[in-house]
């Protein structure tokens, strides 16, 4: 099941967030998917950077839990991510996860600039979902997706919050 909703977090939480990752750039915090992804993810995709959230876990955990998304013995493990031009993800399932989500966190997203939401519903009809500010995509029965390549002259890096959900 996907699930969408725009303006899930609330404005003091999101710019909690983005602060903290802007607090955070030039510290030794930060990892990128080239080497703590698995190489099937990787592919040919360029940098991803990938801060931790967990200062924001039992917050994000609420919000996900009074929308009636999660049950409450999910563990959660937020990140925030940063794409670069060349970043995708091909099509994939997270099928190790209970449930994953992303929340956009640009406030314009040019659509020619790629990093789209992809994903395959039960008959195989592919559905694409651009980046808006706040939305939010909940992904649970490992549905089948992907994000399609930042183009090589996108004005912008694309900035997300990734959050997976595992059994306790």
């Amino acid at each position: 099941m996907i699930k969408i909703i725009k303006k899930f977090l609330p404005q003091d939480l999101l710019t909690e967030i983005l602060q903290y990752a802007e607090d955070n750039k030039n510290l030794h915090t930060w990892r990128t998917n080239l080497t703590s992804w698995n190489n099937t993810i990787v592919q040919k995709g360029h940098q991803v950077a990938i801060l931790k959230l967990d200062d924001f876990s039992e917050r994000l955990k609420s919000l996900y839990e009074e929308k009636g998304l999660i049950e409450k013995n999910l563990k959660i493990a937020p990140m925030f991510y940063v794409w670069s031009r060349g970043s995708y993800i091909p099509f994939h399932k997270d099928s190790h996860m209970k449930a994953a989500s992303t929340i956009y966190l640009n406030d314009l997203w040019d659509l020619d600039d790629g990093g789209l939401f992809l994903w395959k519903d039960e008959e195989n009809k592919l559905h694409v979902e651009e980046p808006e500010e706040n939305k939010m995509i909940f992904n649970s029965n490992s549905i089948p997706h992907a994000v399609s390549m930042i183009t090589s002259d996108s004005l912008s890096l694309r900035l997300s919050i990734q959050i997976f959900f595992t059994n306790s």
